[in-house]
């Protein structure tokens, strides 16, 4: 029964993970040591002697697939195009005909403003422009009369003329006296003078009638302006598309003496949106337009879209030291599933490698210490990979051969993206297993003590 109980004792632990090392969990092994001495169990050497370590190693397999680095972001969801709805009059909104998710084609009716005020200055106008027309009748009828009696005055003035001329020749044969050519020099300066008053009444009647046109014209253009206002409370959809905001409700009264208040917001075409995402100044250097986009949103989880990126706005924003740029990407959206506001994180492509061999980039940063099988490493740990490394830099990765002996193969470092990293080097093929990290590696803080040792 006690041998039983031992030999669970025994498996149990070791089951349990402390027969990784006799360096690192000192009282375990004792504890199995004894187990073993008393059961008769053949333990492994870095159990009977604590000077011989168990080394195992955690290790990866070597990939044939696609590598793509990539900038991350977040932003906002917009449509294409937005138009701000507005009313140019004052009044009280009596209907409102396009709601929310309304459907609009450019000059439909969406509401109409109380047309009352409206229609009395219309009227008011029309009346001023009778009232001008009928002056204006008048002037013209008065300078056709003066222009009448100017011509009965010319007339006069050369008759006077004549009569003038035919008594100075009767006076010199005494058949009429000198008063009589005296009568006729008066009379026809008196014809001259009047037909030069005549004229200059022609000319005042006509600048009256002038004057009269111009009020005409005047009026006319009051007209038209009272009929504008008059139409402008009618609103009318400025292009084809969706209403996604409604500012305004029935009964509210719009004030538009200062600014013209918005009272819709409609989407050009849901259909296409753009994704306004914020780039930092660190990256956006390799965003190029045309480059292709993958967003996921909170409203759709597991779900992908794709889009293009259609412009990097060169305007930066800084937000706290923070300096950004707005890249544009469009995106389909024909299943109607995108909404405008929604915050899109941003996955965008900027360079890719397919069919190439990679491995975790802790691969590239793994060196033995002190390996019976490979020999003391001189080499220091290397900095990380990133995306933007250079490529061809050389390193060097140990493979896993023969289950316990490591083989060191030199590579050189491509593309790297994320936790993965393109290599090339020979020696190295789809399937073999690189070393990550040490099993029992004490820096490892993903490593956990069994049953609390």
């Amino acid at each position: 029964m006690k041998f039983l109980l031992a030999l669970f004792v025994l498996f149990g632990l070791a089951g349990a993970g402390v027969l990784v090392s006799a360096e690192r969990f000192p009282q375990a092994a004792w504890l199995v040591r004894e187990v073993a001495a008393r059961t008769g169990v053949q333990l492994p050497a870095g159990l009977v002697d604590p000077k011989v370590p168990v080394e195992r190693w955690k290790t990866a397999p070597v990939e044939k697939g696609t590598v793509q680095a990539a900038v991350l972001a977040t932003g906002t969801l917009q449509p294409v195009q937005t138009v701000q709805v507005s009313s140019q009059v004052s009044g009280q909104i009596v209907a409102i005909v396009a709601d929310f998710n309304a459907k609009v084609s450019a000059g439909e009716i969406i509401a109409r403003l109380d047309p009352t005020t409206f229609q009395g200055r219309l009227a008011s106008a029309e009346a001023d422009l009778a009232v001008a027309e009928a002056t204006i009748r008048t002037k013209q009828s008065a300078l056709d009369k003066a222009k009448a009696e100017i011509q009965k005055g010319e007339e006069a003035a050369r008759d006077a003329d004549r009569a003038l001329e035919r008594a100075r020749q009767l006076v010199k044969t005494g058949s009429v006296t000198e008063r009589a050519v005296e009568q006729a020099e008066v009379l026809a300066r008196q014809t001259k003078s009047d037909v030069a008053s005549g004229r200059a009444s022609i000319a005042m009647a006509e600048a009256e009638v002038t004057v009269s046109q111009a009020n005409v014209e005047q009026k006319r253009a009051a007209v038209r302006i009272a009929r504008t206002d008059l139409e402008r409370t009618t609103i009318k959809a400025p292009i084809d598309g969706v209403v996604i905001d409604r500012q305004v409700e029935l009964g509210q009264t719009v004030a538009a003496s200062l600014s013209a208040p918005t009272l819709f917001i409609i989407a050009a075409a849901l259909e296409e949106m753009q994704l306004e995402a914020s780039i930092d100044e660190a990256d956006v250097g390799r965003i190029r337009e045309g480059q292709s986009v993958r967003f996921t949103v909170d409203a759709y989880p597991g779900r992908t879209f794709e889009g293009k990126v259609a412009q990097v706005r060169r305007a930066a924003k800084a937000v706290q030291n923070v300096v950004t740029y707005t890249a544009v990407v469009s995106a389909d959206n024909s299943s109607m599933v995108l909404f405008p506001g929604m915050t899109a994180n941003v996955r965008i492509i900027v360079d890719e490698r397919k069919d190439v061999l990679k491995v975790p980039q802790a691969a590239t940063r793994f060196r033995p210490n002190d390996n019976p099988e490979v020999g003391p490493s001189a080499t220091k740990r290397v900095r990380t990979v990133s995306a933007a490394a250079d490529e061809g830099r050389r390193t060097r990765l140990y493979v896993l051969r023969d289950g316990d002996r490591l083989e060191p193969v030199e590579v050189s470092v491509g593309l790297s993206a994320e936790n993965m990293v393109e290599v090339r080097g020979d020696g190295l093929g789809p399937g073999d297993q690189v070393v990550v990290a040490r099993a029992n590696d004490p820096n490892d803080r993903r490593q956990r003590a069994p049953l609390g040792f």
